[in-house]
């Protein structure tokens, strides 16, 4: 079924479909910027759990 151009632009006028979408894209780039934030703060634990780990197994090697 097609549509006409300008009933698709008096829909989209009435629905305000062009700030929906806006709206809608910036809360998945939100979304998006949380998450990378939760990985990048597990990624900086881990690295900080592996040095001190390396750290632990380098001072007991230098004790031995």
């Amino acid at each position: 079924m097609e549509k006409s151009t300008t009933l698709l632009s008096r829909w989209s006028s009435k629905w305000n479909w062009v700030e929906r979408v806006r709206a809608f894209d910036d809360e998945m780039d939100r979304k998006a910027l949380i998450q990378q934030e939760k990985k990048r703060k597990d990624m900086a634990k881990r690295h900080a759990n592996y040095a001190t780990v390396f750290q632990q197994k380098f001072l007991n090697d230098c004790r031995v």
